[in-house]
């Protein structure tokens, strides 16, 4: 009876050893910010800028910039990284056993941890907040985060409406980002402004690494393979890949979440990504 009480008081030990992301608010040129670092360390690490979706987007600054850590509850699935554990209550049950062993497979070759900073993006996308992200945010997150310097080591994403936003930043500032990508990103009717920012900047463009997810239950999926096959016919490298569910929370929360973060910890922390395509 007592071993069985000192294993059940280690064990507990032993979880609460193990300290939470750390989430941070600050205000930056007059705007709020939320940053989640890893839990433990002091870096440097690679950073990636976030941005949500409509329903945040439209709530306010401070909705939007802390949509990824608050609505979206990235921690849980950081949390899960540093631990080195994956699931299907990870994934909130949005997982076919053959993609689950998959990611299990790619988390096992390594998580380097990032530093993500959640920006308060408008719903409309303009030059002034383009401007802000690139001359404001990026210079005070290298002064005042312990993230790596340089364009090596920053990336761009978002869900939805915010993910358009970083295709439409990040293809606009390639100079700016070795990363970029969208979940479920709201692209249908808007390709053909984002294909003429590529080719404006083509050169630039084809030194990122492009990721586009889209879901079996993703309203946008058409639109979101069209553009991959139309931004690789101007030889960008694109990963493409539909995974399972609704074009929802949920789906941010488990497979989006889990999804974004592997391929940028792929690319900025040079750990192999899980394939280019599912397509």
């Amino acid at each position: 009876m007592g071993r069985a009480v000192a294993l059940t008081v280690a064990l507990a030990l032993a979880a609460a050893a193990h300290a939470e992301p750390r989430r941070k608010d600050f205000e930056v040129g007059g705007r709020p910010v939320t940053v989640l670092l890893p839990s433990t360390g002091d870096g440097p690490w690679p950073v990636v800028y976030l941005m949500g979706g409509m329903g945040e987007l439209s709530r306010g600054e401070a909705v939007s910039a802390a949509s990824w850590v608050g609505d979206y509850e990235i921690a849980r699935v950081v949390d899960a990284f540093e631990r080195g554990r994956l699931s299907r209550t990870t994934f909130r049950n949005l997982v076919t056993p053959s993609s689950l062993a998959a990611y299990e497979r790619r988390l096992r070759r390594g998580w380097g941890g990032l530093v993500l900073v959640g920006l308060p993006a408008p719903v409309d996308l303009t030059r002034d907040f383009e401007r802000y992200v690139v001359e404001t945010v990026i210079p005070w997150a290298e002064r005042s985060l312990p993230i790596r310097p340089g364009a090596a080591y920053r990336g761009i994403d978002g869900v939805s409406l915010g993910g358009r936003h970083a295709l439409r930043i990040g293809f606009g500032n390639p100079q700016l980002f070795r990363s970029v990508g969208a979940v479920q990103g709201a692209v249908r009717g808007r390709q053909a402004p984002l294909l003429a920012l590529v080719q404006s900047r083509r050169e630039g463009c084809r030194r990122l690494a492009v990721n586009l997810v889209t879901s079996d239950g993703d309203g946008y999926r058409g639109a979101i393979t069209s553009f991959a096959r139309a931004l690789r016919r101007e030889r960008l490298s694109v990963r493409l890949i539909e995974l399972t569910g609704p074009h929802d929370y949920v789906f941010n929360r488990g497979p989006g979440a889990i999804d974004l973060l592997l391929f940028h910890d792929g690319v900025l922390n040079g750990n192999a990504a899980q394939g280019k395509t599912t397509r």
